[in-house]
């Protein structure tokens, strides 16, 4: 009481985010956007951008890359890898890998076909989204749903995924757990090639 209470915080050096984003064949690409992705999410693939979201995960910051393709991300926490989206293709970098080249190369997309008889929630529908891992685990990336905001498909439907990020993939089932809390429960794993579509059939 009354007196002084000494703090002392030690920092470590942040992650450098410079780097360049480049097309299949090299050349640099201006207006991608790009982040880091962090385990358990942080960012959202929707019609061909990026999209930060969840607040609760927190730091993922989504920018542009400039005229000559360059870009410097401001660091975060727990980062995994670096990935860029346009409309016409998708990179992602491992943290070794971007450290090695400084380059994210972007990919076609690939795309994936879910017919969907599993089990559905009250209103027969159920809420399906994509889930882009990678072997180090968790989800790196969620990609939008033909069903919208939440996802919702009626049970019984064949529905496209488009502009899927090419990789290992889990199809994951949302389900509600409260008024804006909502649990995911793993469906079906499936690898997406470049430039390739995917049909997938999903059974009770």
């Amino acid at each position: 009481n009354q007196g002084v209470i000494q703090v002392t915080l030690r920092l470590k050096p942040g992650e450098d985010g410079s780097g360049t984003v480049v097309d299949p064949a090299g050349r640099p690409v201006a207006g991608a956007t790009v982040a880091y992705a962090a385990q358990r999410g942080g960012v959202s693939l929707a019609s061909g951008r990026l999209e930060s979201w969840g607040a609760s995960w927190g730091q993922a910051r989504v920018i542009e890359s400039a005229a000559d393709g360059s870009f410097r991300l401001a660091p975060i926490q727990n980062a995994m890898a670096v990935v860029a989206a346009t409309p016409e293709g998708f990179g992602l970098a491992s943290l070794a890998e971007f450290r090695a080249t400084r380059r994210v190369r972007l990919l076609p997309y690939g795309g994936v076909r879910v017919t969907y008889r599993g089990p559905g929630d009250d209103d027969g529908m159920a809420r399906l989204v994509l889930a882009l891992f990678t072997d180090v685990g968790g989800p790196l990336l969620h990609v939008e749903s033909p069903g919208g905001s939440d996802g919702a498909v009626a049970v019984g439907s064949t529905v496209p995924f488009t502009q899927v990020p090419p990789g290992h993939h889990q199809v994951m089932r949302r389900i509600r757990v409260g008024t804006n809390a909502w649990s995911q429960r793993p469906v079906r794993d499936v690898v997406v090639e470049p430039g390739k579509v995917t049909t997938l059939d999903i059974d009770p």
